[in-house]
């Protein structure tokens, strides 16, 4: 996932240059078409451009055709003003273009990139929330656990045994012990009570931040 704007690279102390490069001799024909149509959805390279027109451009010769890239199949992501955010495949020519099963397969994919951008930034807002109050050390560990653990150690939190934890996640209960052992020695405690205690503790915490926002 790639987010580009002409601010990018202008700072002199950006030492990615790639990007800098890439407006210098650009905008690239799916960029120019995102911002003059504020379109989103799934495009090819050659659904807004002729192939020759494309091989014409000096974006093609001298960013893209060096690294190898012919073909791309683009989905647009919401962004503020004056950016262009998006899930980008490329393909070299010798694999051919994108096709309509392709795109569609990509539009599937939206509801799961918004998925993991909230996730992330419910993790953002978790991890400041701890850090205003104070809560380094044991709470600011949970932020570090696994998606995995994270998910067994909430469910015990809720009371269930490791062999329901077990049941509930498809896997074995030793699978479910192994985990909590890792969690455990993350946060620093000595068992599921404890771990419990931070869970908890963390979930008031998310719960203060998104009610004071």
């Amino acid at each position: 996932m790639v987010g580009i704007g002409p601010d990018v690279g202008t700072d002199p102390g950006d030492e990615d240059d790639g990007e800098d490069r890439y407006w210098t001799l650009g905008p690239c024909p799916v960029s120019a078409y995102r911002a003059r149509t504020r379109d989103l959805c799934a495009v090819t390279m050659s659904d807004v451009i002729g192939r020759r027109r494309y091989h014409e451009l000096p974006i093609y010769r001298e960013y893209f055709r060096p690294a190898g890239l012919d073909h791309a199949l683009d989905l647009g992501l919401p962004a503020a003003v004056r950016w262009h955010r998006s899930f980008i495949l490329f393909r070299g020519t010798e694999a051919g273009d994108f096709s309509e099963r392709d795109r569609t397969v990509l539009e599937m994919l939206r509801p799961h990139l918004y998925r993991l951008e909230a996730h992330a930034a419910l993790r953002r807002r978790l991890a400041e929330a701890l850090r205003t109050q104070g809560g380094d050390g044991e709470f600011s560990a949970y932020t570090e656990l696994t998606p995995r653990e994270r998910e067994i150690v909430e469910l015990v939190a809720e009371g269930k045994t490791n062999a329901q934890v077990a049941a509930q996640l498809w896997v074995a209960p030793s699978t479910v012990k192994k985990h909590l052992e890792h969690v455990y020695e993350k946060l620093g405690v000595g068992g599921r009570t404890a771990a419990a205690t931070v869970v908890r503790a963390s979930r008031v915490q998310v719960r203060h931040r998104d009610f004071a926002a």
